[in-house]
């Protein structure tokens, strides 16, 4: 009827949601604003021309960053790929890409969702040159043999309930961090299981050395003499996460470690053993 208000409709949609940022703009744009006005016009051309040539959806510029959305996970890797290519030449423009799968809201202009506070966050958490992905994307892309990413650990992110896994993409021209550098990294459950199945194995595995020897001493020694000795043979990282490595050398380390303070028994080296 004449004089209601319209309401505009609600569209929910599942999309690769990018967001994008240029670090240290701020302080350019207080040292050199004219610098800082071509570096903007540069980055704005970048990200016009490789969305809309993988069928993307420039949403909203805010200042020095941008947000879009994509109708798969691999355009938006494609077309965030080209646009850090075409940035990180000279003169180079210090961008920051973060890229997430999921569920948005939009109504009107304004567009909202639990997928657009994580793909921000992923953008927040990565550095100058680089490309952040959540295991979303990482799940649909990780068989392309043209696209390496390095698996970077599990984050908590503020105002995300759970620890999310991130991945950096990885080419010639990107940067990628090492994970210890970034905040907010944690331990996985995964890992921490490991760590517990591996000493209770260790345990066990002392318990029953050490009744044997209760239960068949075998014959006398010299005093001073021990035949109470073990080794510890290296731990192969059979999964295809390289990040595992340090999981297999730390575990033997510690399993080394304990079996040193147990003062009757002899413990071979880690040189010898291996």
């Amino acid at each position: 009827m004449p004089g209601e208000p319209k309401h505009s409709t609600t569209e929910r949609r599942l999309a690769a949601i990018m967001f994008t940022d240029i670090v240290g703009y701020t302080s350019l744009m207080q040292h050199d604003e004219a610098k800082a006005l071509k570096t903007i016009e540069r980055h704005r051309s970048a990200i016009e021309k490789y969305t809309h040539k993988y069928h993307g959806e420039i949403l909203n510029y805010y200042g020095d960053g941008s947000l879009s959305l994509f109708p798969s996970a691999f355009e938006a890797v494609e077309a965030a790929l080209e646009i850090q290519k075409k940035l990180t030449r000279d003169p180079p423009t210090p961008l920051r890409i973060g890229i997430h799968l999921g569920d948005v809201k939009q109504q009107g202009e304004a567009v909202f969702g639990d997928g657009i506070n994580l793909a921000s966050r992923i953008q927040s958490l990565s550095v100058a040159g680089s490309i952040f992905i959540t295991d979303a994307i990482y799940r649909i892309i990780k068989n392309q043999s043209d696209i390496r990413t390095v698996p970077l650990g599990n984050f908590r992110l503020k105002n995300i309930e759970d620890p999310v896994p991130v991945y950096a993409l990885a080419t010639d021209y990107l940067t990628v961090p090492h994970s210890g550098d970034l905040p907010g990294r944690t331990r996985s459950l995964r890992v921490k299981a490991k760590w517990g199945i591996a000493f209770a194995i260790l345990l066990t595995s002392l318990a029953a050395f050490l009744a044997i020897r209760i239960l068949y001493p075998g014959e006398k020694r010299l005093p001073g003499h021990t035949d109470k000795s073990i080794a510890v043979l290296p731990f192969k990282n059979l999964s295809n996460d390289p990040e595992q490595e340090y999981f297999s050398d730390g575990m033997m380390e510690e399993i080394l470690d304990r079996l040193f303070k147990i003062g009757d028994l002899k413990v071979i080296s880690r040189t010898s053993s291996m």
